[in-house]
């Protein structure tokens, strides 16, 4: 291969231990003497490496034994630049700063939790003191409005009778009687009524915000 067979490698720190590792060894036992080889390095002229990938696969078998290599390439070799930087573009993300902290209400219940907390405490000006209570267990709050969402909202729960289906999402497997139905629309309604609307009028913020800078990109 000319001029691009591999040559000596130079013996930098790496060998300089590795020597005194073995030599230091060598005197208690000749067993635990360490001796790695040096990875070849290549020189290949302006011919050699007119075609990187080419050349890379030739000296392949030969390299690959030692797990890695190096090659340096000619002075005057200049790769070629890849990017059209007339048709070159990339998706970027818009990320609105001011809203981070009012953020979307999450399927985890203590993000949830946390995020109605602050909705109560900055526009209702109270706290969460007490636990909600239907038919004698605790109601996950966080499930109730996600229920109540998935199925179109409040308004859209009870213009379709759909009550039911909420209640089998926030606690299957239970029987589900009209009673249930009634106290369960008249909690959310008490509860989480105000969160739906102040988090319908979050999104719209958002949705609209998005457009405009879409418009202007």
């Amino acid at each position: 291969m000319g001029k691009g067979k591999p040559r000596a490698v130079e013996k930098g720190v790496l060998g300089q231990n590795l020597s005194l590792l073995s030599s230091s060894s060598s005197g208690s036992s000749s067993s635990g003497s360490l001796h790695v080889p040096s990875a070849p390095v290549y020189y290949p002229n302006e011919e050699e490496f007119k075609d990187p990938l080419e050349y890379i696969y030739k000296i392949r078998p030969e390299a690959e034994a030692y797990g890695i290599c190096k090659i340096v390439p000619p002075n005057n070799w200049k790769p070629p630049f890849a990017l059209n930087l007339e048709n070159f573009s990339f998706p970027t993300k818009t990320q609105a700063i001011h809203q981070l902290q009012v953020r979307p209400a999450s399927c985890d219940s203590k993000t949830f939790e946390l995020e109605y907390n602050r909705f109560l405490e900055e526009h209702c000006g109270k706290k969460l003191k007490r636990r909600v209570i239907f038919e004698g267990d605790e109601l996950d709050l966080c499930k109730l409005f996600n229920g109540v969402k998935r199925f179109g909202g409040y308004d859209k729960v009870v213009k379709e009778k759909k009550w039911g289906e909420v209640s089998r999402f926030v606690r299957s497997g239970r029987k589900i009687t009209e009673c249930a139905k009634h106290v369960l629309c008249q909690l959310y309604q008490e509860h989480l009524y105000d969160y739906e609307e102040y988090y319908n009028r979050l999104n719209k913020g958002v949705a609209k915000g998005c457009k405009r800078k879409g418009a202007r990109v």
